[in-house]
């Protein structure tokens, strides 16, 4: 449970380094909303969703492996 936890505040704290757009695409994917849905509310054809969502999840991906860097960096330096 504990892993669990501190896995879940990396996950939001990554979410929260993001671009606004970037973490609302994800979260919405994640809620499972269409991409209509999703165009709708960012403001962008339907057709944009999809590179938008990959770009936002490669950056999410970058952004969580150098979150995780620190984590094990600040460990090592501590311990």
């Amino acid at each position: 449970a504990l892993c669990r936890a501190e896995e879940s505040a990396l996950v939001q704290d990554t979410l929260a380094m993001l671009p606004e757009r970037d973490a609302s695409l994800l979260l919405m994917r994640a809620d499972e909303v269409s991409y209509r849905e999703i165009a709708a509310a960012i403001g962008v054809a339907p057709t944009s969703v999809g590179p938008l969502l990959a770009r936002a999840q490669q950056r999410f991906i970058r952004a969580l492996g150098n979150r995780a860097e620190e984590r094990r960096n600040s460990a090592r330096a501590s311990g």
